[in-house]
């Protein structure tokens, strides 16, 4: 099942995004309400997120637990 969260200030957390992404497997994208997309596992890629929309969100391929409550904990989502 895909999931899609919203990603509090990606701005302030584009490095602990890129790597918490980085750790987990599966294709993870970052979108915006337009339907653009670019790798999550990539700083370039979340560095543009950032920096160019105005609403970032984060879907994967499947839920995966613990990758969500490793985003929670952080206060990502």
């Amino acid at each position: 099942m895909e999931m899609t969260y919203t990603i509090r200030n990606p701005k302030k957390n584009i490095v602990i995004l890129t790597s918490i992404c980085e750790r987990f497997p599966g294709k993870i994208t970052l979108i915006n309400e337009e339907g653009y997309a670019v790798n999550a596992k990539s700083v370039i890629g979340v560095v543009y997120a950032a920096a160019e929309w105005p609403i970032v969100l984060l879907k994967t391929e499947k839920r995966v637990t613990d990758f969500e409550l490793t985003l929670k904990q952080n206060q990502l989502i």
